[in-house]
């Protein structure tokens, strides 16, 4: 029993042993194909099936070094692939691929779990083709039509203990743009640990690279799978801008030539329900960025001639550096906020082209403009656009800024510099809603300073803004005066303190603008170009008080201060007016080319309704005005000094009255007033001033003398008192002239001077103590074209003169009494005795003369008349009778006494003339009735034998030259003498001038006197 059961024993153990046998070569043998099958088999087939793939199903090369599997530790490795394109171009390669897959870790996690996943040396080549088409895209397996999978929602558990990649690069090339864009990034460096598809969990990586140009980014945090969603942290430091400008090069209408970039930020990205991206940047920096527009060698072309190549070839924008720093950004919200913007030192090209333009606009403007709107009209319509991003800023600060400013639109081109500028804006934001504040402080030009603060709001338009402007250079602005005007300011300075409030929608009764303040032009100084002299010049202009307002529009100005003004009028050699010349640009027509237009244009401007202005007071102080007229030779020249008075009220309103005081003096001595009132704005509706000038040297005006008057002026005051009155545009006016002491020189050959004994009328008007004194009133319509004051005074001065020289005593007898009979003295026939009547003349006459002592009169020694003739051979007939009848031997021997026809004695005149008859004739009368010549009748009556007789004798007592001489100068004493009676009269003012003079009626003989 005990050896069967032994037997029985060992037979069990024997079956036992060659069935576990059997089992352990199974699995032995089992083993040995799995690991032939993992070490051997499956890298083979991997590797073969990997690249037939490729060829065949992707038209691709695959290159792979070796395939390896560990069957135990399940980890596979695969190096040196490479797959490139059919003809050999890279597409992607590496040098090693593990994959680590833990089993165990799998069961235990119940999820796909890979302890390591690690790539070394990958490099990805990434090319854009001239389509547009994508390299990697096209390793996408052709599709196959199958049966549509049942889709799933949820998401295999899968875990990674580590995932690497190590040397990585990836190179980029874009052959779609006009110049091909290539870019390589490397080393890549990329770690993520312990990751997982659970939800809720947080993955963690870290990414890093750089480019060759030395630009690096550096990219970490965590993400989830389930939801999707991650957040983290990025650097981009050094980024070139030049890499960013080659990219955008054909959407940017912009070169950056130069500048680099370093940021960091924080990111989260949310996927469920609307995905999310927020991106915060706490720094953002620019340093050394130059922007230029494309094409440099153009705009260096439009640049001036006189800048050099470098300065041409600039950057039209500088930032040596730019912060930008909070910057929040919000891609659901479509939100950007940004804390502050600095600039330092940012420097600007800044220029206006002929066409109006500025060159900043053309960085602006979109590239490819022309093809982007091709496209847009061919495009099929689109859906609304989206809604609008809503950007932020809180503080805007530039520093030091420098901008070179040029406007070329004009010529010269204008020129300023802009600079140091500072500016700060707060509060902005793109609706426009909030108000920004605004800082801003900048000099100008060589000397300039600008400071200006306030607020804008951008929707509606709103402002309130201050400005502070001091020592401002007026020259940089010659070009836009030489374009409005012939002068050139070469000298002056501009401060302003002014106060802006604009609202493009204002309430209601209120203006749209208001600008207030104050304005000073200093040390102002202006050339006249067409003579080359100074033309306008003053110490200070001040304007305080300024009010302006648009919608309604009005002015006012509290006072208006003008200190050591100074102003030049020239008339040149041809008659030009210096004034009209400067007031155009040179070459343009003369103004009055443009006047009909303009005449005809004035009634609409006058009946329309301007804007209400008023400026209380107007001061002028230290004033000086200089003229000149070259049209006479000499030159004329006369200055006004020490001008000073106001302007109280000026008003466009026509009822108003400005009243005007201003006092001054000519060449230093004369002085000079104006006063009175006047509508500043409608001088023609109304007008009342008196202008007084006192104590003018006349010989100041001896190139007009000379010119019109024919003689140089010696010595002589001029003082006048003019009084001009407009109402309803007509015009009274008085000219109360006087001058004193008025003495002529040398007479010129002026072929203009009036043909005029001007001398004689000088001495005419001139009293006794050599004042001339004249009364020149002018009325009359100012709307009458041929209404012009200026030549209607000469017309009065030269008619005035022409009348009194031609009826020299009429001047005198209107003044002194006698009328024009003052020039003449009535005689009777033969005789040298003034009558009662003409006596009484010459005392008015010798009055006259001792009130006009430059007068000097001329009486004639010579003034005999026929009727002189007759009375003097009768005076001497009678003389003879007379003699004849008082003689011894008259009386011893008396004449027979005759009886006439009716036996009556003869007359004594008979007797008497019958014994004159005898002596003349040494005979007895022989009457024509006795030699019957007629009726004895009518002829024997002593009437007519004395008439007979006295004709008969007559002729034997004609008048000698002696007596006609005596007779003259009788008379021309007898005027002497009554005129001398007067012992104010100098006798040397009165001559007896050898000539003749005669005439008369009625038995009178006139003598006429004359003047000189």
């Amino acid at each position: 029993m005990e050896v069967s059961e032994g037997n029985s024993r060992g037979r069990a153990v024997a079956r036992w042993l060659r069935a576990h046998v059997l089992a352990l070569g199974i699995v032995a043998g089992l083993l040995l194909l799995y690991t032939l099958a993992g070490f051997l088999l499956a890298p083979r087939i991997a590797r073969n099936q990997a690249i037939d793939y490729v060829q065949h199903d992707l038209g691709r090369k695959l290159a792979i070094g070796s395939v390896t599997f560990n069957p135990f530790s399940l980890a596979a490795e695969i190096r040196e692939l490479t797959l490139t394109e059919a003809d050999g171009s890279p597409i992607a390669s590496f040098a090693l691929l593990r994959v680590k897959f833990s089993a165990t870790a799998s069961l235990l996690h119940r999820a796909w779990t890979f302890a390591e996943v690690r790539l070394e040396q990958p490099l990805v080549t990434t090319l854009v083709n001239r389509d547009g088409s994508l390299n990697l895209a096209k390793l996408t397996p052709p599709a196959t039509p199958k049966a549509a999978a049942p889709e799933s929602t949820s998401m295999p558990a899968l875990r990674i203990g580590a995932f690497t990649v190590s040397r990585g690069q990836v190179h980029f090339e874009d052959r779609s743009r006009g110049q091909p864009f290539t870019a390589t990034l490397s080393p890549i460096e990329f770690a993520l640990t312990d990751f997982r598809t659970q939800p809720q969990f947080e993955n963690r990586y870290r990414f890093s690279a750089a480019t060759g140009a030395g630009e690096l980014l550096a990219w970490s945090g965590q993400f989830a799978v389930q939801p999707l969603s991650s957040t983290g942290e990025f650097a981009i430091t050094a980024l070139k801008a030049s890499t960013i400008g080659s990219y955008l090069e054909d959407s940017l209408p912009f070169a950056m030539s130069s500048g680099s970039i370093d940021l960091h930020g924080s990111y989260r990205f949310v996927a469920a329900g609307e995905s999310g991206l927020a991106l915060t940047l706490p720094s953002l920096k620019a340093h050394a960025l130059a922007i230029a527009p494309k094409g440099t060698p153009a705009a260096a072309a439009s640049a001036p001639a006189s800048a050099d190549k470098q300065t041409a070839a600039a950057p039209w924008i500088q930032l040596p550096e730019v912060d930008v720093a909070d910057t929040a950004i919000a891609l659901s919200e479509r939100r950007v906020g940004v804390g502050q913007v600095t600039l330092h030192n940012p420097a600007l090209q800044l220029w206006r082209d002929a066409d109006g333009s500025l060159n900043l606009q053309r960085l602006l403007l979109p590239a490819a403009a022309g093809a982007a709107t091709a496209n847009a009209a061919s495009a099929p319509s689109v859906s609304a656009p989206a809604p609008s991003w809503k950007i932020t800023l809180a503080k805007l600060t530039i520093d030091g800024a420098s901008i070179a400013a040029e406007d070329r639109s004009v010529k010269p081109v204008m020129q300023l510099k802009i600079a140091p500028l500072s500016l700060s804006v707060q509060n902005y934001s793109s609706d426009g809603a909030r108000p920004l504040a605004l800082d801003l402080e900048t000099g100008l030009g060589a000397a300039g300073h600008l400071h200006a603060g306030g607020t804008l709001t951008l929707s509606p338009l709103s402002a309130a803004v201050t400005a502070d402007l001091k020592e401002f250079d007026l020259p940089p602005l010659q070009p836009y005066v030489t374009q409005q005007s012939d002068l050139t300011i070469y000298r002056g300075r501009l401060a302003a303190q002014l106060q802006l409030a604009y609202a493009a929608a204002p309430q209601k009764g209120q203006p749209q603008l208001k600008l207030g303040g104050a304005l000073q032009v200093t040390d102002l100084a202006t050339r006249d170009n067409p003579t080359g002299t100074d033309f306008i010049s003053w110490k200070a202009l001040q304007v305080a008080g300024l009010r302006y307002q648009l919608g309604p529009d009005a002015l006012e100005i509290d006072q208006v201060r003008a200190l050591g003004a100074y102003g030049r009028v020239i008339i040149g050699a041809n008659g030009s007016f210096n004034v009209s010349e400067v007031l155009r640009p040179a070459g343009a027509a003369p103004a009055g080319a443009a006047a009909p237009a303009a005449a005809s244009a004035a009634p609409t401007a006058r009946g329309g309704a301007g804007m209400p202005i008023r400026i209380k007071r107007v001061e002028i102080r230290d004033g000086t005005a200089d003229f000149t007229d070259h049209s006479v030779q000499p030159n004329f020249s006369a200055a006004m000094l020490g001008l000073h008075g106001s302007v109280v009220g000026l008003s466009s309103d026509p009822a108003s009255r400005a009243q005007v005081t201003l006092d001054g003096t000519v060449d230093r001595y004369a002085p000079v007033s104006i006063k009175g009132q006047l509508s500043a704005f409608s001088p023609a509706s109304y007008t009342d001033l008196s202008l007084s000038f006192h104590n003018i040297e006349l010989t100041t005006f001896n190139p007009y003398s000379g010119k019109f008057a024919g003689y140089s002026i010696a010595q002589g005051k001029l003082s006048t008192d003019l009084h001009y009155h407009v109402e309803n545009r007509k015009l009274e006016a008085s000219h109360h002239v006087v001058i004193d002491q008025l003495q002529f020189g040398a007479e010129t050959e002026s072929k203009q001077a009036v043909p005029l004994p001007v001398k004689l009328a000088a001495a005419l008007l001139k009293d006794r103590n050599g004042v001339i004194s004249l009364e020149l009133p002018v009325s009359g319509s100012i709307d009458d074209p041929s209404f012009k004051i200026g030549p209607i005074i000469w017309k009065l001065v030269v008619g005035m003169i022409r009348k009194i020289v031609t009826a020299p005593f009429a001047l005198l007898g209107s003044l002194f009494g006698g009328g024009e009979q003052l020039a003449y003295l009535d005689f009777a026939a033969g005789s040298a005795v003034l009558s009662d009547n003409e006596a009484q003349k010459l005392p008015k006459l010798a009055k006259a003369l001792v009130e006009r002592p430059q007068l000097k009169l001329d009486i004639p020694l010579h003034t005999i008349d026929v009727a002189d003739e007759e009375a003097l051979e009768k005076a001497a007939l009678e003389q003879a009778l007379t003699t004849s009848a008082a003689s011894p031997r008259g009386a011893g021997k008396p004449a027979a006494p005759r009886a006439n026809g009716a036996g009556t004695q003869s007359s004594p005149r008979l007797s008497a003339l019958t014994a004159l008859y005898r002596q003349k004739f040494q005979a007895e009368p022989v009457y024509p009735a006795e030699r019957g010549g007629a009726s004895a009748a009518s002829q024997d009556s002593d009437a007519a034998r004395v008439a007979w007789l006295e004709q008969e004798l007559l002729p034997q007592f004609k008048p000698t030259g002696e007596q006609r001489e005596s007779l003259g100068r009788a008379r021309a004493e007898a005027a002497q003498s009554a005129l001398l009676a007067s012992q104010e009269l100098p006798p040397e003012r009165v001559f007896l001038t050898d000539r003749e003079s005669g005439g008369g009626a009625d038995g009178q003989v006139r003598m006429e006197m004359k003047l000189q």
